[in-house]
């Protein structure tokens, strides 16, 4: 479309200054804004939204210095991506702590901000048949064995809470499932029924 991506400093900058325009646009009668990038004069938004102060802003990511500063300032939630490499509970770690740091920078309490990680789940009665699932999905989709076992949980129903019980002692707040038309989506039947009441 022509549109102009712009450098990663660039567009770091960028999403702060939307992140304080639509916060400005949510909470203010009118609101005026000129930064580097973009500019607003006494504009509106009605109806305001029915969340107060205003609807929660998820920022995803893991760049340290940029957008990990712009999510302590602005962020409700954060989500961090799984990438090519997928996450392990001690990479989500590390990157929860330079976090906390940033939110230490700017005056930010880190329990504000919620935190979440989604990877794909295979999920069969057996658990030997989940995990050869993730051998041929790894095959197919050209991840090393290591990659693998970060970015696909692989098990039967109480194999997979453990999983995620792993992720959920250093941080993670939600765990989302991440099913794929074709590959696990009909995971999702004895996830629900099998996996999500071990979180209840």
């Amino acid at each position: 479309y022509g549109i102009q991506l712009g450098s990663i400093k660039e567009r770091a900058e960028k999403l702060d200054e939307a992140c304080r325009i639509f916060k400005g646009l949510w909470t203010e009668p009118r609101f005026t804004f000129e930064g580097s990038h973009y500019e607003i004069s006494n504009a509106p938004c009605e109806p305001k939204p029915l969340r107060k102060p205003h609807p929660p802003i998820m920022i995803g990511g893991a760049g340290e210095k940029l957008t990990l500063r712009t999510t302590a300032i602005h962020a409700d939630q954060w989500n961090m991506p799984p990438g090519d490499t997928g996450v392990s509970p001690e990479e989500f770690k590390e990157k929860l702590a330079v976090l906390h740091q940033r939110c230490a920078e700017v005056g930010r309490d880190p329990a504000e901000i919620e935190t979440n990680l989604g990877l794909m789940v295979i999920v069969e009665e057996n658990d030997s048949d989940a995990k050869k699932r993730r051998e041929e999905i790894a095959t197919a989709f050209g991840l090393s064995e290591e990659v693998a076992l970060k970015m696909i949980l692989a098990g039967d129903p109480s194999g997979i809470a453990s999983e995620i019980r792993r992720y959920e002692a250093v941080g993670v707040d939600h765990f989302v499932a991440i099913l794929i038309n074709g590959v696990n989506y009909n995971d999702a039947e004895i996830f629900g029924r099998e996996v999500v009441p071990m979180f209840r």
